[in-house]
């Protein structure tokens, strides 16, 4: 108070100048200040101009200060005076000022914290936000893993640091003493990475470790080992928590054990440390889930379960008013990623049902507690406005119910809205919570309002004014029509206490292994082959079953409503069926049996085949024939069924017959010893417990479907699957991106055409970007926006910046040694710096200068040759001689045509390039792989490997001739030669200057891409700019006379002309725009889940970015289907990967790095063909008929040659 009065005396210390002359003191706590303001948010009568109420910075830092105007001249009614703000505010700012309430004069003034959700000061909070924060380490994250005793953290920091009293360590501080290792039999030294890692001890230890969690990093060193270990991801949260405390917990116990044998005397033993390091691991892991284990070995720790053990019920739940005499009002809120777009919607209802107003709004960014908290308040204001009083509210928001009656703290973002609601509600007692599935009008409400941002509220007067989405919930409430609510009744998990642990499957099988208990080897992959078998029998069994059931009851009205008399009189005040009480169903029993002799699940049961010769019926039956039952012709014959193509339940009422096997007329299940032996489970219950395979009984199933009316089974049945599915595929809910429906088996493969760039656009166009398709088993998200694409390739570059692994591309590229397909990791970063700074670089780029004139002026004559002949040039060849010999001569010395050599490499590299776009089916179905074989595609690439790899061996060794030459000093040739990629390269790996394994497949994959990445891409840019510009004669014309103002467009224009030519560069750009050589970038994948645009991205997703679509958005460009090289005059956007509405190469860590080699190459062509020679179609064909349509493959030229006439300009 004492400084404030100093220096501040009767002005806010906002307004407050620093000077020279003001103590350090003073001067630290202003700046502090300043910064810690922003995380400070004042609610109540605080200062208009210099407090931070907007929660965005204070005022007088975003607009001009005008003295003596307070809240007081602002608002009006305690509403916000448009008029006043609109005369003294900026317009920018008005939007963010209503969107606040306006406090209420002379309401207390609060300050509120905002990095804490109560909004309470919090010094730890403050201080990291004074700071200046460091990138957090993974590694410091893992070594200081909470879980770990700290004594083990310690030691683990001293061993990353090479800080442990080993004798080599010693030894560099000058301690020069004996080293002999404990932990083998052989008189080797003491070192970290011999005790730790490669020593005898320590290699028995990993190696079992590694055995039993599926991990291996062998060769590598121990800091690579423990980081691999920490880096991997796991579906289940033990795993993932082992992984991350195991490496610590091992290197701890090879330390304890060789200090024992050390000073006392105890022999290193690895059985004694294994079982020390899994009783450690057991104690933490018990500890991080708040339970007592004792498993009996690592194996079943490891392959814990996360899922509670619990049973499964449902009850009916159905809207329903709770007050009687009271108006019910249902709120609800939503936000598509929380935080994301948001919107909030609410229905007002009598208490028979019937809806007197409802509303949707749109709240644009916010949180989902937000958006609750918001369309309640709208509800409760709407209410007012409209006279309704006398009103109780219902919310699915169980934190919103316990904010609203004060038994939850409240959030201190939804503060304002939330005393508000406080004054609206008559009694926080009449606001109340109801399930989801009772609150589906109001939910259909909030999504409408997300789907219409350009409405802000919409109020509903009528029945008839509703939304389509929200009239049918209204109906299904009125009519009293129930939802099914899943209920997880949990039980605890006690090793030690009187309740038995609930065992699954595969803990039986384990245990089962793990005892010895059978009399033969039962091994992992027996255990796994039986939980195979009982998904495969069942899954698509039961639900087929049900299925049948359900439809032959809806065909027959008198068995179904004799079943439901059944039920019904049953179950009376009871809302759902038990197991235990199916026994007293029998005529339900009856119709299942019914239903299983008319459709059995597997009507042909499953082959046999006889050991030995035996006869059947008095026939010879020879060994190995194989038998085949018709279960389903059995169960029609009319010999043995009376009406057998009737359904009469009735028929096994008070029957002997029954589905063990006895009465062989009636074997759904099969008999004898090959029987099925999950009958029972299956007619009894579909588990509940064990690995979660299946939701519902079968008999439960039809008691919850017969207790109501007909109307409900085809959408409940609908639920069902959807249930099933959801259960199959993941136990989470995720906020997946929107996708096309899907075919079995190939997924969305179908619908990618023959231009899979057009295809995907029109995709986008209906589903948005991002997109997620599923091709064959791959699921792939789709991304046509540069929002998207800047989500992936800026803000989660790294989570994206692998590459999945074509099985072709792997092939070709020598396992993926190049730079392109290699995997994101320490070998591609190291590449790709060979490839920027050695091969790349500008300076090695205008070392090649000399090159690209010589081949230009060769393609020069050749378009001379045809002028003076008037013969017809086929541009198409000309520019792929070009760009193929400048590639060629630049990276292996030798011309692409003309020599024996060059003519042989041009042969194979066009089968590479098609073996390489071509479509692989066993990359999305593996199990369709072998198709390869047929289509003959397997051995045309093995034949192409085999030539390629010939043809490279040859190129490398006379490389290495070269150099042998050159050092020797026999070449005879004083003038210094031009070094081609193959030399660079070469000398690279002679002198180790790569710093890894850079050996020579790496070489020859490395050269691959310069072919690939500098050869078809360059010429069919070409082909498209010389196509537009032929149909745009007014693009022509001026790109014409600026080139041939250039006062060397006569002797040749070199490529120092290229800087002043800037509507060439602007017509290069127009077509990348249009036509990029790549309009699918190479796919990337991520590396673990991440969020993109809100939705849920899982790891292993692979992305595909359309380059196409994004340029070709009317939305991102003016007249976006036109050549209109002027856009990019005077315009900022480049092709550097900045701006992500134009990445023709790409952008992010994988971008291309050649771009500045391709196009200094398609400039100077351009220059040179435009400057020296005029063009027309041939055959006299008109520039407005020319046909643009693009070739299919990886790389799109044009699908129709481009045949032209040159003549020389006036």
């Amino acid at each position: 108070m004492f400084l404030k009065a100093k220096y501040c005396k009767s002005l806010h210390p906002c307004q407050v100048e620093l000077k020279s002359t003001d103590s350090a003191i003073w001067r630290r706590m202003v700046n502090v200040s300043r910064q810690v303001e922003l995380s400070m948010l004042w609610d109540g009568s605080c200062h208009f101009w210099y407090d931070n109420w907007l929660g965005s910075g204070a005022l007088f830092l975003q607009a001009q200060v005008i003295p003596n105007l307070t809240f007081r001249n602002f608002v009006i009614n305690g509403h916000w005076d448009l008029n006043s703000l609109g005369l003294n505010m900026p317009k920018e700012k008005i939007s963010s000022i209503v969107k606040h309430i306006p406090p209420e004069e002379g309401s207390e003034v609060e300050v509120i914290w905002m990095p804490t959700t109560s909004g309470r000061f919090s010094l730890q909070l403050a201080f990291e936000d004074i700071r200046q924060p460091r990138n957090k380490s993974m590694v410091f994250a893992s070594i200081w893993h909470p879980r770990i005793p700290w004594k083990v953290s310690f030691f683990m920091l001293r061993l990353f640091l090479g800080r442990l009293p080993l004798p080599d360590r010693l030894c560099k501080l000058g301690f020069h003493l004996p080293s002999k290792c404990l932990c083998c039999s052989s008189a080797s030294a003491e070192s970290i990475e011999h005790l730790f890692a490669n020593g005898q001890i320590a290699s028995e230890v990993w190696n079992y470790f590694r055995g039993l969690c599926g991990f291996s990093c062998s060769g590598s060193s121990l800091r690579s080992c423990i980081v691999g270990w920490w880096l991997r991801l796991h579906d289940t949260e033990t795993r993932q928590l082992i992984d991350r405390i195991l490496p610590n917990i091992v290197c701890w116990q090879i330390w304890k054990a060789r200090n024992k044998a050390m000073f006392e005397g105890v022999q290193m033993r690895s059985s004694v440390i294994c079982h020390l390091i899994f009783s450690e691991i057991q104690s933490i892991v018990g500890i991080h889930f708040k339970q007592v284990f004792r498993f009996q070995s690592f194996c079943h720790l490891y392959d814990r379960s996360d899922v509670s053990v619990g049973t499964v019920a449902y009850k009916f739940v159905r809207w329903e008013t709770k007050e009687i005499g009271r108006l019910i009002l249902n709120t609800d809120g939503c936000s598509k990623g929380n935080p994301g777009v948001g919107g909030g919607g609410g229905v007002l209802r009598d208490p028979t049902g019937s809806p007197l107003i409802a509303f949707s709004a749109y709240f644009g960014e916010t949180t989902s507690l937000r958006a609750e908290a918001w369309a309640l308040l709208i509800g409760l204001q709407t209410c007012k406005h409209r006279g309704f009083e006398n009103i109780s509210v219902q919310s699915d928001s169980l934190l919103l119910v316990g904010i609203i009656q004060r038994s939850t703290q409240c959030p201190w973002q939804i503060r304002r809205e939330i005393r508000q609601i406080w004054k609206l509600l008559q009694e926080p007692i009449h606001f109340s919570h109801c399930y989801r599935e009772t609150n589906t009008v109001a939910d259909a409400l909030s999504n409408v309002g997300v789907s219409h941002p350009h409405q802000k509220v919409k109020v509903y007067d009528s029945f008839t004014m509703f939304p389509r989405e929200a009239r049918g919930a209204i109906r299904l409430d009125k009519l009293g029509l129930p939802s099914i609510r899943k209920i997880r009744l949990v039980k605890k998990k006690k090793n030690g206490g009187d309740e038995k642990q609930q065992q699954n499957l595969v803990d039986v099988l384990l245990e089962i292994q793990g005892k010895d208990a059978t009399n033969f080897a039962f091994e992992r992959d027996s255990l796994k082959a039986i939980i195979m078998d009982m998904f495969v029998g069942g899954t698509d069994t039961t639900s087929s079953l049900l299925e049948w059931a359900l439809s032959e009851l809806l065909r027959n009205t008198n068995a179904m409503q004799q079943l439901q008399k059944e039920v019904r009189q049953f179950l009376g005040s009871k809302s759902c069926i038990q197991e235990d009480d199916l026994e007293n169903l029998h005529y339900l029993k009856a119709v299942i049996k019914e239903a299983l002799r008319l459709h059995p699940p597997v009507p042909l049961l499953l082959p046999r085949e006889s050991s030995q010769a035996v006869k059947l019926m008095g026939y010879d039956i020879a060994a190995g024939t194989q038998v085949i039952i018709n279960a389903w012709a059995i169960g029609r014959d009319p010999k043995l069924w009376e009406a057998a193509e009737e359904f009469r339940p009735e028929r096994f009422l008070n029957s002997s017959l029954d589905i063990k096997g006895q009465n062989f007329e009636y074997i759904p299940f099969g008999s004898g010893r090959r029987s099925c032996p999950g009958s029972a489970f299956s007619m009894f219950s579909i588990s509940e417990n064990n690995l979660e395979m299946y939701t519902f009984p079968i008999e439960e199933i039809r008691a919850l479907f017969l207790k109501h009316s007909i109307s409900f089974f085809l959408p409940f049945l609908m639920i069902i699957y959807v249930l099933k599915w959801r259960n199959s595929t993941s136990n989470t809910s995720q906020n997946l991106p929107p996708s096309p429906p899907k075919l079995p088996i190939i997924g969305n493969l179908h619908q990618l055409g023959s231009i899979p760039q057009r295809s995907l656009k029109s995709l986008a166009q209906k589903y948005g970007s991002p997109m997620l398709l599923h091709l064959g088993r791959k699921p792939v998200l789709i991304i046509s926006s540069p929002d998207a694409a800047e989500e992936v390739m800026k803000t989660h570059d790294l989570i994206f910046a692998t590459r999945p692994k074509p099985v072709f591309a792997g092939r070709l590229l020598y396992n993926f040694k190049d730079i392109t397909f290699s995997p994101y990791g320490e070998y591609w970063r190291q590449v790709r710096s060979i490839c920027v700074l050695q091969l790349l670089s500008n300076k090695r780029v205008q070392s090649f200068r000399n090159i690209r004139e010589e081949e230009m002026e060769i393609m020069l004559e050749k378009v001379r040759e045809s002028c003076a002949s008037s013969s017809v040039i086929r541009i198409d060849e000309i520019l792929a001689t070009l760009t193929n010999n400048i590639v060629s001569r630049v990276a292996i010395g030798k011309r692409y045509s003309g020599e024996e050599s060059g003519s042989k490499f041009k042969e194979i590299f066009e089968d590479f390039t098609m073996l390489l776009g071509a479509f692989n089916v066993g990359d999305y179905i593996p199990w369709l792989a072998w198709i390869n074989n047929v289509n003959g595609l397997e051995a045309k690439m093995k034949k192409v490997v085999y030539d390629f790899d010939e043809y490279l061996e040859k190129i490398v060794e006379e490389g290495m001739k070269r150099q042998e030459e050159k050092e020797s000093g026999s070449d005879g040739n004083d003038k210094k030669q031009q070094q081609t990629f193959v030399d660079v390269l070469l000398e690279i790996q002679k002198t180790s200057a790569a710093g890894f394994a850079f050996g020579r497949d790496s070489l020859k994959a490395i050269i691959l891409d310069m072919f690939v990445g500098g050869t078809d891409t360059t010429s069919a840019l070409l082909q498209w700019t010389i196509s537009e510009l032929l149909r745009n004669t007014n693009a022509m014309h001026k790109l014409q006379k600026e080139v041939r103002q250039l006062p060397r467009c006569k002797s040749g224009i070199t490529e120092d002309d290229l800087e002043n030519l800037q509507y060439l560069k602007a017509v290069i750009k127009e077509t990348l725009r249009l036509h990029p050589p790549v309009p699918l970038l190479a796919p990337r994948e991520s590396r673990k889940a991440s969020k993109i645009m809100g939705y849920d991205i899982a790891a292993g997703t692979q992305v595909i970015i359309n380059a196409w679509a994004m340029g070709r958005d009317p939305k991102l460009w003016e007249d976006a289907e036109s050549f209109w090289p002027e856009r990019f005059m005077n315009s900022s956007v480049d092709i550097k990967g900045q701006h992500f509405q134009f990445i023709p190469f790409g952008a992010g860590r994988r971008s291309c790095p050649g771009t500045a080699f391709a196009m200094v190459t398609a400039e100077l062509a351009l220059a040179k063909l435009v400057c020296s020679f005029d063009f027309e179609l041939a055959g006299g064909a008109r520039p407005e008929d020319l046909d643009m349509t693009e070739a299919p493959g990886i790389v799109t030229p044009r699908k129709i040659r481009l045949l032209l006439l040159a003549s020389l300009p006036n």
